[in-house]
């Protein structure tokens, strides 16, 4: 972590991610603040089951300048948050999915939805015009640690 850090660091990054795995496959993303005296934690989010870009959509990713979080429910505002601060990006926006295209600043959005259970839907969509981009995401939990102290929150969506 120590030279993860040196590295962010040099280059002027303000965030690292940290994907863990689980047999190969997604389980966690692990968000991290570069600082001088040592590396700070922001967020753990748990993932449930990824679907790569590529198994969505044959269209390349396109170049995006602008990100925001969008989320479609209210109680996936704490989530929401989280992300906004993990992803180093503006507020949050309530909005569906179908409403994208109203957001002006912004050329993608990592959306979240209700999922079955106590699992959130997540995948990063283009804005204009509208189509799914992925990776496609089942949220199942994160945990929040504040101000790199090492003091955290866990939440269930």
């Amino acid at each position: 972590m120590e030279d993860l850090n040196e590295l962010a660091l040099q280059s002027g990054a303000e965030r690292v991610l940290v994907v863990g795995t689980l047999r190969g496959n997604p389980s966690s993303l692990a968000f991290y603040e570069p600082h001088p005296s040592a590396i700070r934690p922001i967020s753990i989010i748990f993932l449930r089951g990824v679907s790569l870009r590529r198994e969505i959509t044959d269209k390349r990713a396109p170049h995006s300048k602008d990100m925001c979080i969008t989320y479609s429910s209210p109680g996936l505002a704490h989530l929401a948050q989280v992300l906004t601060l993990s992803f180093n990006v503006g507020e949050p926006i309530l909005t569906t999915l179908e409403q994208l295209t109203e957001i002006g600043e912004f050329d993608l959005a990592l959306h979240l939805s209700p999922g079955s259970g106590l699992m959130a839907n997540s995948s990063f969509y283009r804005i204009k015009p509208t189509w799914e981009v992925g990776p496609r995401m089942r949220i199942g939990g994160f945990r929040e640690f504040e101000g790199g102290s090492g003091s955290e929150t866990e939440g269930d969506i």
